[in-house]
Protein backbone atom coordinates (compact mmCIF):
# COMPACT_ATOMS: atom_id res chain seq x y z
CA UNK A 1 0.00 0.00 0.00
CA UNK A 2 3.16 2.67 0.21
CA UNK A 3 3.41 2.15 -3.17
CA UNK A 4 0.04 3.30 -3.71
CA UNK A 5 0.39 6.43 -1.80
CA UNK A 6 1.93 9.72 -2.66
CA UNK A 7 5.49 9.74 -0.14
CA UNK A 8 3.57 12.98 0.93
CA UNK A 9 0.81 11.78 2.69
CA UNK A 10 2.69 8.96 5.03
CA UNK A 11 3.87 10.24 8.27
CA UNK A 12 6.12 7.79 9.45
CA UNK A 13 7.91 7.67 13.02
CA UNK A 14 5.25 10.19 13.74
CA UNK A 15 3.69 10.71 17.40
CA UNK A 16 0.79 12.46 18.32
CA UNK A 17 1.34 14.78 20.85
CA UNK A 18 -2.02 16.92 21.58
CA UNK A 19 -5.20 16.45 20.40
CA UNK A 20 -8.03 19.73 20.71
CA UNK A 21 -11.54 17.79 19.35
CA UNK A 22 -13.51 21.15 19.81
CA UNK A 23 -11.19 22.52 17.11
CA UNK A 24 -10.66 19.18 15.53
CA UNK A 25 -6.53 19.90 15.34
CA UNK A 26 -4.18 17.76 15.74
CA UNK A 27 -0.36 18.38 16.85
CA UNK A 28 1.66 15.43 15.06
CA UNK A 29 5.71 15.31 15.78
CA UNK A 30 7.95 13.91 13.00
CA UNK A 31 11.97 13.71 12.86
CA UNK A 32 11.43 16.99 10.46
CA UNK A 33 8.35 18.96 11.72
CA UNK A 34 5.76 19.52 14.34
CA UNK A 35 2.80 19.57 12.03
CA UNK A 36 -1.14 20.53 13.15
CA UNK A 37 -3.45 19.03 11.00
CA UNK A 38 -7.11 19.34 11.35
CA UNK A 39 -9.39 16.76 10.51
CA UNK A 40 -12.85 15.77 11.09
CA UNK A 41 -12.60 12.09 11.81
CA UNK A 42 -9.14 10.26 13.50
CA UNK A 43 -9.36 6.58 13.57
CA UNK A 44 -7.77 5.15 16.72
CA UNK A 45 -5.35 2.43 15.34
CA UNK A 46 -2.79 2.64 17.44
CA UNK A 47 -2.78 -0.17 20.27
CA UNK A 48 -3.69 -0.59 23.73
CA UNK A 49 -1.51 2.56 24.92
CA UNK A 50 -3.69 4.35 22.50
CA UNK A 51 -2.37 8.06 22.37
CA UNK A 52 -5.71 9.18 20.60
CA UNK A 53 -8.30 7.27 23.56
CA UNK A 54 -5.52 9.48 26.32
CA UNK A 55 -6.04 12.88 24.77
CA UNK A 56 -9.76 12.04 23.58
CA UNK A 57 -10.31 11.59 26.89
CA UNK A 58 -12.26 8.56 26.48
CA UNK A 59 -12.19 5.63 29.38
CA UNK A 60 -11.31 2.02 28.82
CA UNK A 61 -12.66 -0.60 30.57
CA UNK A 62 -10.12 -3.33 30.80
CA UNK A 63 -11.26 -6.90 31.54
CA UNK A 64 -8.46 -10.03 31.65
CA UNK A 65 -10.06 -12.90 30.07
CA UNK A 66 -6.92 -15.36 31.17
CA UNK A 67 -6.18 -16.35 27.76
CA UNK A 68 -3.43 -16.21 25.26
CA UNK A 69 -2.98 -16.10 21.19
CA UNK A 70 -0.44 -16.98 19.04
CA UNK A 71 -0.82 -14.69 15.81
CA UNK A 72 1.11 -15.16 12.08
CA UNK A 73 1.03 -14.83 8.56
CA UNK A 74 3.24 -17.69 6.79
CA UNK A 75 3.73 -16.80 3.02
CA UNK A 76 4.09 -19.73 0.48
CA UNK A 77 6.65 -19.56 -2.40
CA UNK A 78 5.68 -21.02 -5.24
Amino acid sequence: INQLIDKNYILASAQLSALDVDKKLATINTPKAELVVQAKLIIAADGTESAVRKLSGLAVNIKDYKQLALVTNIGLAR
